[in-house]
């Protein structure tokens, strides 16, 4: 991948997790009736800016079934990233794992769907502006 490829996709990145991040918020309003289409146009978002950057990062792992390896990779996309955006990586990551948790239950809110897909999304986003950086960073040096 060139690094104008990857100068793109960055700020492709940085787009959609704003997109990504204001569409998470809007789901947990009281105002959202609970439409799908929030879940729906984040992923439609995330989807074709994610992909590229995770394949192409995903196959400097030797051994993907490790979680050593995992750690390694983590490690690799989020160090040299500033404390704001790990704490906001971490944020993400526990609120894409949290939230699939409402659409759990005897009484289930109708937006849940949507809430959990948002977020999702969100990590998805957040993640990839995490590596597209890291993916810089590498070229650079």
């Amino acid at each position: 991948m060139t690094s104008t490829n990857i100068t793109w996709l960055h700020r492709a990145s940085v787009a959609v997790a704003a997109v990504c991040a204001a569409l998470a918020v809007w789901s947990w309003l009281p105002a959202n009736t609970g439409d799908d289409t929030l879940a729906h146009v984040s992923f439609l978002l995330v989807f074709p800016v994610v992909l590229p950057g995770m394949i192409v990062s995903m196959r400097r792992m030797p051994n993907r079934n490790s979680p050593l390896a995992m750690w390694h990779y983590f490690r690799w996309f989020l160090s040299g990233a500033p404390r704001w955006a790990v704490a906001l990586w971490v944020l993400a990551l526990a609120g894409a794992i949290l939230a699939p948790l409402t659409v759990v239950g005897p009484s289930i809110h109708p937006a849940a769907f949507a809430r959990a897909f948002t977020m999702m999304a969100l990590y998805f986003a957040v993640t990839a502006v995490l590596i597209y950086r890291a993916l810089a960073r590498e070229q650079r040096a």
